[in-house]
């Protein structure tokens, strides 16, 4: 289109701001606007009258006129103008009843970029019947200066010739124009009822010229879609009765029985002395591949705003032409808020540089796809991060004029990966200290690594540890020691009786931030614990042993400091968490460092560990998992034997499951009930059991099996618990007296805590699979209840919908689908009537033949199993056979009339079996017919109703 084209636009709409924007899209388009904004009859009679439009572009709900009002006036000024509706509210059956009465197209206010190629369709199409109607005009008067030529005998034969010659050369040009445009033209003589046809007309209805009868009851009723007839004999008879100009839009049927959509003006009467009609005359023009277009747009149109990930269009200037309603729950803005916009107005977050938007428009602008991630603002204001892919889209001349972005919210995925990445980051962090730490050879060197390591990873001013010795607080170590105005001094040390506040958070084990500001600390602590000097500092107790066991004291105290005028948040959960592992690590070094044997024994215990965790994460057999623990259980709490009793929640009991070191197969037999036995005992209280001595406890051991044949002295009994519940007892047996000590206690308990966890793995893992088996019975059982109510309701033949489900789930083994294909096809099969829920028993049971209507709404009982299917998620791939079942391969099937391989597949398998099984089926109008007769009718509809490739596995298969 040439740029500032000038354009006369009349606008029916009461809305400025809509009219406004039907302005700017055509502006942009190109065009030099002259226009008038009208909203009441009046106005839009006095500016029909006012100029010429070359458009009118109307609104279909106004407070004081409609769309019909509108094109009403319009038809009346018999003007040929075109007339496109553009609607927020108006429904499918509305705008046909509208295209019916005359307008040219329809527009939804929330698609308009569909608006510009309408006008300019629309104008060209306006052109060509004014082309048309000056071609006629030109021939009638050809027709006459001919006949005055002939009767005047006078004139000589030169200017008779040329007369002639001329005509001839109109009538070329008419009917080149009107092969051109697949337009043709007709002229009825009403007396006679016959009709001429100009040779395009002969094209538009498929029908050699020497097949034409010329009859115009014959032509009706052999090229008139039936369904149209009606309007079709309407439109003639306002014709012949009112004189006046109808557009109509109907169905003509090739003799090859193809369908095609024509478009048809009746214009020109001529009336008889009496002041009826003589003749009629009009065109006709093929519009099928224009219809084709307009659906596909629909259907990709429909497609686009079904689809989950935002979508949006923009001219080449970055305006918004388009979005779907994605883009609306992403970002909270309506289409209406946006069309016209820049998305940087309305989403840019301010969180990228001009350098990053320059690339994206470089690379877009040199015709390449543009992928990234960013963040992005809602019209609430809040940020999202979005993964956004801009792809350029040319014209027919390779020029590119729009840009389409797909958008996708990742701001919980890329908050996953953060988490992931600061977890990754910690757990290398801490690797590195314990790797660190091992390598440490004295006491002193463990703590200078641990302080360091601390600012290192935690970034903050300064760290260092004191430890407690005799009731004292000591001063050990601070990093960094440059540049450092501290009031400390190694082996500082002061008691804690003094120190009330620590001496709480000391016994709590939990860290706390102090802050500078805080005026409850004597001055004593203040500078104990650096306070003077930071503006906050985190207090870490360094604790070795069970955590839970508020009576094992702290070792000692991790001070992390931030120095005042620091902008960072010096204390974020992160930090105190990473500062709570390394003050945990610090423990356990210092203590190793100070008892070398436990240190050996704490890696030995480490290494367990790894090993338990390795085991039962690769693996969900319980067994499996028990005997690993057990397996170390014996070793390095150096026991004889062991055990895990496992409770059975149903009877409220406890089951052996594993075991190891017995000298005899009676434990694996053993059942208690909670409270029997010591282990019962541990498990109702919920506490550990032990008798590390049973000769002099005095403890009644109830299971004297085991003094006998294995000679236990010495037991412990732990309970398994996770999550507040008790999933079993670990018992610990010892053919000797034990006298544990603190370390062997925490890694008995930390033993059971890995055997609680692979128990309580186990059993989500299980519950899980059952919970999954029984949804799957569930969805069959509910699926197979529904398919037998349906056949109750439709009468069927008993177990017809079981016998096809079957044969079609065989049938389809054949094509190789996967398992769950053919479980959706099995689900599909059941449900192939489904749709049937909506056609009423008055039709669907009527013992009768049906009505040309009744057909009408029984045949819609595909487009109700789409209804309602598709909105259940688990069954949308089973889709496929309630919806298509009636298609045919030919074509000629319904309700979408879907042709060859766009039958999906399931669909054409279960068409051959539905109707097997029908005809081999006694019904109430007929006996089943033999197996040899149904099979030829299979074979002799293969190629129209079915697809040949299932018919011939069909009948490979029925032998």
């Amino acid at each position: 289109m040439s740029m500032d084209k000038p354009l006369a636009v009349l606008i029916a709409e009461d809305a400025e701001s809509d009219a406004q924007l039907i302005v700017r899209m055509l502006e942009k388009a190109g065009y030099a606007l002259t226009y008038e904004q009208v909203e009441t009859p009046s106005q839009m009679r006095r500016a029909l009258e006012k100029q010429p439009w070359d458009i009118v572009i109307s609104d279909f709900s106004m407070p004081e006129m409609d769309g019909y009002a509108t094109l009403k006036l319009l038809q009346e000024t018999k003007q040929d103008i075109p007339f496109i509706v553009v609607s927020g509210t108006m429904g499918e059956e509305t705008a046909v009843a509208m295209m019916k009465a005359g307008a040219h197209d329809y527009v939804m206010k929330d698609k308009l970029a569909r608006l510009v190629p309408a006008v300019e369709r629309e104008l060209i199409q306006a052109e060509e019947r004014r082309e048309r109607k000056r071609a006629e005009k030109q021939i009638q008067l050809n027709h006459t200066a001919t006949l005055n030529l002939l009767q005047d005998l006078g004139k000589e034969n030169e200017a008779r010739k040329k007369s002639e010659n001329a005509l001839r050369e109109s009538e070329v040009k008419l009917k080149q124009a009107q092969r051109v445009a697949k337009v043709g033209s007709w002229v009825w003589h009403v007396m006679s009822n016959h009709i001429e046809w100009s040779d395009e007309m002969y094209h538009i209805f498929g029908i050699q010229k020497e097949n034409f009868c010329g009859d115009l009851t014959e032509v009706i009723k052999r090229a008139i879609h039936p369904d149209d007839l009606a309007s079709f004999e309407v439109a003639n008879q306002s014709a012949v009765q009112e004189h006046k100009l109808i557009s109509l839009e109907y169905r003509v049927i090739w003799p090859d029985a193809t369908i095609h959509v024509v478009w048809s003006e009746i214009g020109e009467v001529t009336l008889d002395e009496a002041g009826n009609s003589a003749t009629i005359s009009g065109i006709v023009q093929d519009i099928s591949e224009r219809k084709r277009t307009e659906e596909s747009l629909l259907l990709q149109s429909t497609a686009l705003n079904a689809a989950a990930n935002a979508i949006m269009i923009t001219n080449i200037d970055g305006a918004i032409e388009w979005t779907n309603p994605a883009y609306s729950t992403l970002t909270g803005y309506s289409t209406q808020e946006v069309i016209g916009k820049n998305p940087r107005e309305l989403v840019k977050s301010s969180k990228h540089d001009q350098a990053f938007y320059k690339h994206m428009w470089d690379t877009i602008l040199e015709g390449k796809i543009w992928f990234n991630t960013l963040i992005n603002r809602r019209k609430d204001g809040s940020l999202y991060t979005e993964e956004q892919t801009i792809t350029p889209l040319k014209n027919p001349d390779g020029i590119i004029s729009h840009f389409i972005a797909i958008k996708q919210d990742v701001t919980e995925r890329i908050k996953w990966e953060e988490e992931i990445q600061s977890r990754n980051k910690e757990l290398s962090e801490l690797y590195k200290l314990s790797r660190l730490l091992a390598e440490s050879e004295d006491l002193e060197d463990v703590i200078a690594v641990v302080v360091r390591q601390a600012v290192e990873s935690i970034h903050i001013t300064f760290a260092c540890i004191a430890l407690i010795s005799d009731g004292k607080l000591v001063s050990q170590a601070i990093y960094p020691v440059r540049n450092m105005e501290l009031d400390f001094s190694v082996s500082n040390s002061q008691s804690i009786s003094a120190l009330p506040v620590l001496k709480g958070i000391l016994e709590k084990n939990e860290p706390v931030i102090l802050h500078a500001s805080n005026n409850e600390i004597s001055s004593i602590e203040r500078t104990t614990l650096q306070l003077d000097s930071a503006q906050s500092v985190c207090l870490v107790p360094m604790k070795a042993g069970d955590l839970l066991q508020s009576s094992t004291p702290a070792l000692g105290l991790l001070i992390l400091g931030e120095a005042r005028g620091n902008e960072r948040s010096p204390f974020t959960l992160e930090k105190i968490n990473l500062a709570r592992n390394i003050g945990d690590q610090a423990a356990i070094a210092i203590r190793r460092m100070l008892v070398s044997e436990q240190a050996r024994h704490r890696l030995e215990h480490i290494t367990s560990l790894r090993e338990i965790d390795n085991a039962t994460s690769k693996s969900f057999d319980l067994r499996l998992s028990l005997n690993v623990i057990l397996k170390h259980v014996c070793e390095q709490l150096n026991v004889d034997a062991a055990d895990v009793l496992v409770v059975n929640a149903s009877m409220q009991t406890m089951e052996f499951i594993a075991g190891r070191g017995f000298r005899t197969r009676v434990r694996e037999h053993t059942t208690l009930r909670f409270g029997e036995s010591l282990a019962g005992q541990a498990a109702l209280e919920q506490r550990m059991v032990q008798i590390p001595d049973m000769a002099s406890s005095g403890s009644v051991f109830a299971r004297p099996e085991l003094l006998k044949d294995d000679q236990i002295a010495a037991y412990f009994a732990v309970p398994l618990i996770i999550k507040g519940q008790v999933k079993g007892v670990l018992e610990i047996f010892h053919r000797n007296p034990l006298d544990p000590d603190e370390e062997w206690l925490d890694f008995l308990n930390t033993l059971a805590g890995q055997a609680a966890v692979a128990i309580d793995n186990n059993q989500l893992f299980y519950e899980l699979q059952r919970s999954n088996i029984e949804l799957g019975l569930a969805y069959d059982a509910t699926i197979e209840g529904w398919s037998h109510a349906l056949d109750l309701r439709d009468k069927e033949t008993e177990g017809h919908t079981l016998r096809v489900t079957e044969m079609t789930v065989k049938l389809a083994e054949f094509f190789n689908v996967s398992n769950d294909a053919l479980k959706q096809i099995r689900w599909g099969s059941l449900l192939h009537d489904i749709g049937k829920m909506g056609v009423p028993d008055a039709i669907l049971l009527k013992p009768g033949p049906l009505t040309d209507d009744e057909w009408v709404v029984m045949k819609k009982h595909p487009t109700f199993a789409y209804e309602m299917i598709s909105p259940i998620h688990y069954l949308k791939d089973a889709l496929d056979i309630p919806y298509c079942h009636h298609e045919k391969w030919d074509g000629s099937g319904y309700p979408r009339a879907l042709k060859g391989e766009q039958i999906p597949l399931a669909a054409r398998i279960f068409a051959v079996v539905d109707v097997w099984d029908a005809l081999i089926s006694d019904r109430p109008y007929r006996k089943a017919w033999t197996k040899e007769k149904a099979l030829e009718h299979i074979r002799s509809e293969s190629g129209t109703h079915f697809d040949p490739h299932v018919v011939k596995l069909f009948l490979q298969e029925q032998g």
